[in-house]
């Protein structure tokens, strides 16, 4: 199996507060930031094989950027999703980037912030399964976050780490897993058995959504459905509009799948019909405030409305992560079901450094994370129920 991936190493260069935590991953600012030498003796490890990714000066964003090494035009490529999954230094949503280093005309530009380095500094193309793990080992060693870009699109933009598995969407029960190391499913069971059924999936910015059964769909008073619907179509802007996507998922077909196979995938999915999407929160790119201050702001108003709305129609049921509210506060029931505690066991044992992180992903509520700062274990956790962290909003 031939496979090709993007591996990163997320640079981020606003520390938090050092009062709020006691572990925090390695940054440029930090005496442990590898030395040149260090990275040129990855880059001799691995064939020399880094993807250096340098922005245009901020002075000089005049319709050229260099990504990659080559420059393309904006009007031309900078709304096209495929020419941005292409490339791993560039993502579909640059808000989750902080809106860092974007062209003039694009959504939420800002001529004063100029060009901020706001994704990954070091890239390699990893080809083969030695060089994958040699360069996973060089991060974790350093505690350095690790961020694997993918091809598909994760909406939310909880998921700055996505592989990069174009060629993966075929992986079986007997195929050869080759992510961090060479391995056979069955060698893997538990690590298998968790990333199987989280493939990429999106089309939208902000938005929340909710998994529905027959309960929800059949069993319930019909003017209670009429209100739950007009609340999902509900817009935070009343000029603005917003939109709800109807997904049928064939809960059928999915129980008939045999136990063996169900993994740890969320049961709820078993029996659901319906995978409902709801947008309506306004989002204000480009204003003073920043990219993470209107996202608290827009992800308070979803879960004042949305998620309100999704716990009075469908309280024990759950959501699609890569499809839901990332500042959902309810996230480990929700994305994760009575699943979360054996998916737990399986990040520890398997990345216990956290080198890998997601935004409300499996055993993140140990950590702190916002756009303006680095990722950080979190010392007093005990106000935290979650939803968006913003202990350390600059």
């Amino acid at each position: 199996m031939s496979i090709s991936y993007f591996l990163t190493f997320f640079v981020a260069i606003i520390a938090p507060p050092a009062q709020a935590i006691s572990h925090c991953k390695t940054t440029p600012l930090d005496a442990a930031w590898p030395t040149q030498d260090d990275w040129s003796a990855l880059n001799r490890s691995v064939g020399s094989k880094p993807i250096g990714q340098r922005y245009a000066l901020a002075d000089d964003l005049r319709g050229i950027l260099m990504l990659a090494k080559q420059p393309f035009r904006f009007d031309s490529n900078w709304s096209s999703t495929a020419f941005h999954a292409e490339r791993p230094e560039s993502l579909d949503y640059p808000i989750s980037a902080n809106s860092s280093c974007i062209p003039p005309g694009a959504t939420g530009y800002e001529e004063s912030r100029g060009c901020d380095l706001g994704l990954p500094d070091y890239i390699l193309n990893a080809t083969i399964n030695e060089e994958v793990a040699t360069a996973l080992q060089f991060a974790s060693e350093r505690n350095i976050r690790i961020v694997v870009k993918g091809t598909g699109h994760d909406m939310n933009g909880s998921e700055i780490v996505q592989p990069f598995t174009s060629e993966l969407r075929g992986l079986h029960s007997n195929a050869t897993l080759t992510l961090a190391f060479s391995a056979t499913a069955s060698s893997y069971t538990t690590l298998y058995s968790a990333i199987s059924g989280s493939g990429n999936a999106g089309s939208a910015s902000l938005m929340s959504s909710r998994l529905l059964r027959r309960k929800e769909l059949a069993q319930t008073p019909k003017d209670d459905v009429i209100g739950y619907l007009k609340t999902a179509c509900l817009g935070q802007n009343a000029t603005h509009g917003s939109y709800v996507t109807v997904g049928m998922q064939g809960g059928l077909v999915m129980s008939n799948i045999s136990q063996t196979r169900w993994w740890y995938v969320s049961p709820v999915w078993r029996s659901t019909y319906v995978h409902m999407i709801a947008t309506g929160a306004d989002f204000k790119a480009g204003t003073d405030e920043g990219p993470m201050k209107q996202l608290t702001l827009a992800g308070d108003w979803i879960n004042q409305t949305k998620e309100s709305m999704w716990q009075q129609w469908a309280p024990d049921t759950g959501a699609y992560a890569n499809e839901a509210n990332p500042f959902i506060r309810n996230w480990k029931h929700d994305f994760y079901g009575p699943s979360y505690d054996r998916l737990l066991d399986i990040k520890q044992k398997y990345d216990p450094s956290f080198s890998m992180f997601v935004y409300n992903g499996v055993g993140t509520e140990s950590w702190a994370y916002d756009l303006n700062s680095g990722v950080c274990i979190i010392i007093d956790d005990s106000e935290y129920s979650g939803g968006i962290r913003t202990e350390h909003l600059v």
